[in-house]
């Protein structure tokens, strides 16, 4: 039985096959030893096209991962009409707001009061537009006052009852109550504002000037 060797000469490019007798076995085996060289010569170029492919898959499944971008946040709107007075309906798009009156409130029993202040109630109707607004919500804490100043003041639990109900209102339906604030003693003039947040994420805003108040009587 004849035994063969088979090289692969360094540049990659050549196969040798060598038997004991090199020089008997050269020729009849040439056309394996070409065949072999093929073979490899293919594989090589197939393994180089899948590395070459692969950054362009690569950058596909990079494009294909990336997350859609998020739909914009629902614009705010707001209302920057003049305020109306006590007892005077101010309307927005979904809502209507009214101020019946302004009182000095006493204090729950369980709440201390800030030195200097005093709570003040003003009682307020909230009703929702008849069509086409969907509900509208009602919070105490959508409400706050301030002075001519520009100073907040925002509405704090127990004063005067009953007080605003915190509930959604359908089209058509209202609610009524009092919301209350810890305000100076002497607070000056002051301007309710109330800005609910509707189901959209709209804002809409209305200003009732409810003038001195009962802690600050007008001047003769």
């Amino acid at each position: 039985m004849r035994r063969l060797f088979v090289f692969a000469a360094p540049d990659a490019n050549r196969l040798i096959v060598r038997s004991p007798d090199t020089s008997s076995a050269r020729a009849p085996f040439a056309p394996l030893a070409l065949a072999l060289l093929a073979l490899l010569l293919g594989g090589c170029e197939r393994f180089a096209g899948a590395g070459r492919a692969a950054p362009g898959a690569s950058a596909s499944s990079a494009v294909a991962a990336a997350p859609a971008s998020e739909a914009p946040e629902a614009p705010s709107v707001k209302l920057t009409t003049a305020p109306v007075g006590l007892g005077e309906v101010a309307q927005a798009p979904s809502y209507r707001l009214t101020a019946h009156r302004v009182q000095p409130c006493a204090s729950a029993a369980w709440r201390d009061v800030k030195a200097g202040h005093s709570r003040l109630g003003v009682e307020l109707e909230v009703a929702a537009a008849s069509e086409g607004a969907g509900q509208v919500p009602v919070n105490a804490f959508y409400a706050q006052l301030v002075n001519t100043e520009g100073k907040a003041y925002r509405a704090v639990f127990g004063g005067c009852e009953p007080d605003l109900r915190h509930k959604p209102l359908a089209p058509g339906e209202s609610a009524r109550g009092f919301v209350t604030f810890e305000v100076p003693e002497s607070p000056g003039r002051l301007t309710l504002r109330y800005e609910p947040q509707l189901a959209s994420g709209a804002r809409e805003r209305l200003e009732v000037d409810l003038g001195a108040t009962p802690l600050q009587p007008e001047a003769p």
